[in-house]
C-alpha cells in the first residue's frame, strides 16, 4: 500500500561562501499535521528557482542511499528537500502525466529531477556522483496540482496511470544524460502531456539549441556571392529595408538572429575633377528578419549623415540591382541553448535592428 509518510515545506535561504554565494530552499522543516497545497505548491513552501509544484521522493529510496554510500551520518527523510516523502512509490513505474489522488488533491507528475551542484554541495559529494544519482532510478520527480485540498501524513496513495503515449521518469533522466538528443524525440517529448514547466523550459532550450546549430551551418558558401535587390521598404524617415535574394536561386545560408552581413558595394565617388569614377566598399549591417526557410535576407540601414554606404543604398539601388555578400557572421545573438522560456529584449535607436531578427518563439 502506497501512502504519505512525512510532509516537509520551505523558503529561499542564502548561503555565503566567501565572495561566492547560493541561495536554495532545499533545506525543508517537517510538517506533523495537514498541509494545504494550492496550485502554486503547498503553504508556507516556495521554491528557489525551480518552477514545479512539488518535490517528491520515496523513503525506500532514503534506505538505499544510506546503505549504499555507507554514510557517518545517514539521510534523514526530508534532507534531500522533498516535500512529500512517499512509501510505497517506485519511480521505474512513474510516467510524465501520471496522476497521485492523495487525500483531497489530484496531483500530476510533471518531471524528473536533474540533479546540480546545489544537490551536491547538501549531500556532500563530489560532482563525480553527480551521474550515478541521475542515472539511479532513484532520483525523485516532480508533481503540479491539478486538484487543491489538504494532504495529511498517513494519507493514502491511489496511482491512476496515463493513457497517453508517455515516457517513465528514470527513461526522462536518461535522456537528459544523452550527449545529443534527436530532434524527433525531443518533439515528442515537448508534446507529452502533463510534461511540466521546469521540464518543457530544458527540453525546449535543448531543441532551440539544436535549430541554430543546424541553421547557422546550413547553406554556408565561400567568397563573395551575388545577390539581387528584389524591394526596398521605407520603414522610417531615416531606416530602409532591403529585401535580398541570391542571383543563382539556391538557398542562403542560415543564420542565429542577431548576425549581420558583410556587403560590397561599388559605388561612384566625386573626385576632384568632379567626374566620377566607381570605388568598392564594404559595410556591414544586421539582418533584421528571420527567415528559417532560408530563402532570403533582409537588412535594415539607417541614412548616416556622410555616410558614403548608406546613402547609396538609399538613393541609389533600385530593384533588381546586384549587391555582394559574404556568410551571415556575428557572436551578437541570443544563446537560445540555455534558456528555454519567454525573453524580454530591450534596446532603443537603430540599435533594435539585430533584434528584429527574432524567431519569434524561445
Amino acid at each position: 500500500m502506497a501512502y504519505v509518510k512525512k510532509l516537509h515545506i520551505g523558503l529561499p535561504k542564502r548561503y555565503d561562501f566567501g565572495t561566492s554565494h547560493l541561495e536554495t530552499s532545499i533545506d525543508k522543516q517537517n510538517v506533523s499535521g495537514a498541509l494545504i497545497i494550492t496550485k502554486e505548491g503547498p503553504k508556507g513552501n516556495k521554491p528557489a528557482s525551480h518552477k514545479n509544484a512539488l518535490y517528491a521522493f520515496a523513503a525506500e529510496d532514503y534506505l538505499y542511499w544510506n546503505e549504499h554510500l555507507q554514510l557517518e551520518s545517514p539521510w534523514q527523510e526530508g534532507f534531500l528537500g522533498e516535500n512529500l516523502t512517499l512509501v510505497g512509490i517506485n519511480e521505474k513505474e512513474i510516467k510524465i502525466g501520471d496522476q497521485l489522488h492523495i487525500g483531497s488533491t489530484i496531483l500530476q507528475v510533471s518531471g524528473v529531477r536533474t540533479p546540480c551542484h546545489i544537490l551536491m554541495w547538501r549531500i556532500e559529494q563530489p560532482m563525480s556522483f553527480l551521474p550515478e544519482f541521475q542515472r539511479s532510478a532513484r532520483t525523485g520527480f516532480y508533481l503540479e496540482v491539478l486538484q487543491e485540498g489538504k494532504i495529511t501524513p498517513g494519507d493514502k496513495i491511489r496511482h491512476v496511470q496515463t493513457t497517453q503515449e508517455s515516457i517513465t521518469i528514470p527513461d526522462l533522466s536518461l535522456f537528459f544524460m544523452q550527449a545529443k538528443q534527436s530532434g524527433q524525440a525531443l518533439e515528442r517529448l515537448l508534446n507529452t502531456e502533463g510534461m511540466g514547466p521546469q521540464m518543457l523550459a530544458s527540453l525546449t532550450a535543448l531543441r532551440n539549441n539544436q535549430i541554430d546549430r543546424e541553421q547557422s551551418r546550413s547553406n554556408r558558401w565561400q567568397g563573395w556571392r551575388r545577390f539581387i535587390i528584389e524591394k526596398k521598404v521605407q520603414e522610417s524617415e531615416q531606416i530602409k529595408s532591403f529585401y535580398l535574394v541570391p542571383e543563382d536561386k539556391q538557398p542562403v545560408a542560415g543564420y542565429r538572429a542577431g548576425q549581420f552581413l558583410n556587403v560590397r558595394l561599388t559605388v561612384p565617388t566625386a573626385t576632384e575633377k568632379t567626374t566620377t569614377e566607381p570605388t568598392t566598399i564594404v559595410r556591414s549591417w544586421s539582418i533584421s528578419d528571420y527567415d528559417e526557410a532560408c530563402q532570403h535576407y533582409r537588412i535594415s540601414i539607417k541614412r548616416e549623415e556622410g555616410g558614403l554606404g548608406s546613402s547609396y543604398m538609399h538613393d541609389m539601388v533600385k530593384n533588381g540591382d546586384i549587391i555582394e555578400l559574404m556568410p551571415p557572421s556575428g557572436n551578437f545573438f541570443l544563446d537560445r541553448g540555455e534558456i528555454g522560456m519567454p525573453s524580454v529584449l530591450i534596446s532603443a535607436g537603430v540599435g533594435i535592428t539585430p533584434m528584429l531578427s527574432d524567431p519569434h518563439e524561445y
